[in-house]
């Protein structure tokens, strides 16, 4: 009885040994089902976000469709005319930043320092397209003067440099109002429009006073903050 009671013993402990490898074969495959769900989960994320991102980089510009279904019928006209002045220019720089012109737009009047009437019509416009990605992009507003140079010693600025760096701030704070944190935005002045810059906004072909008009612009820089 005896002999037979150890046996039994021997034989139930040897089976518990051989099936415990079972437990960790199964919390392996486990382990590499979930490493593979997230890993493939990670890559389409990724894809549809290089997706968005190129939404916004090529597809800023806005359509007269688009813009004329926001108004009354009676001043549709007026804002296909306005429409007119809201396609961008983009171009890319070395470090991958995004610079968006409004080639057809004059924010500024001479001399002046507050955004005009058509100047805020683009930025909100811009603003209601750049919002959905406004997380992912900080923001950098550069203004321009035109080739007129400031004279008149009682005004708020000394020079074109100056002048161009209250535009840029009077832009910052229209932005602000519409919702962008100041911690998004940066600011800087130009001045005067080079003449390289003339020529990505195909300016030179025009007549000095649409030239000098077209020059009174901003530049908006995208930078991204994820990569």
């Amino acid at each position: 009885m005896r002999k037979n009671s150890k046996l039994k013993s021997i034989h139930i402990h040897e089976a518990d040994t051989e099936g415990s490898w079972m437990i960790s074969y199964g919390d392996m495959i486990t382990l590499l089902l979930s490493f593979f769900v997230i890993f493939f989960s990670f890559d389409f994320n990724k894809e549809k976000e290089d997706v968005l991102d190129q939404k916004l980089l090529q597809n800023i510009n806005f359509t007269i469709e688009e813009q004329a279904s926001r108004e009354d019928s009676s001043e549709t006209t007026t804002y296909v005319d306005d429409l007119n002045t809201i396609s961008t220019v983009t171009y890319e720089q070395n470090n991958g930043n995004k610079v968006i012109f409004f080639k057809s737009a004059s924010f500024f009047n001479v001399g002046g320092i507050d955004v005009n009437e058509q100047g805020l019509k683009v930025l909100k416009l811009f603003y209601e397209k750049f919002l959905p990605y406004a997380g992912k992009f900080k923001v950098k507003i550069q203004a321009f003067t035109d080739s007129s140079p400031v004279r008149n010693p009682a005004a708020r600025y000394r020079d074109n440099v100056e002048l161009s760096a209250l535009r840029s701030i009077s832009v910052m704070r229209y932005l602000k109002e519409l919702g962008l944190p100041l911690s998004r935005i940066e600011i800087g002045g130009k001045g005067i429009m080079s003449t390289k810059t003339l020529n990505i906004l195909g300016l030179n072909n025009l007549s000095k006073g649409e030239r000098e008009a077209l020059s009174r612009t901003v530049a908006i820089t995208l930078s991204r903050e994820d990569i």
